[in-house]
């Protein structure tokens, strides 16, 4: 494998790794919005 095909590659590979995280990160921040809203709402229907 030439050196251009390594570097090619490596890049895809790291483009792949950099999306799967940031759709991981999107998701963990979704789930933490939703719970906190949840949590929001169980607190005022507890207060009134």
């Amino acid at each position: 494998m030439e050196n251009a095909e390594v570097l090619e590659v490596t890049v895809k590979q790291v483009e792949t790794i950099l999306h799967n995280r940031t759709q991981e990160v999107d998701a963990f921040k979704r789930e933490a919005s939703e719970r906190f809203a949840a949590g929001y709402i169980q607190c005022m229907h507890d207060v009134h």
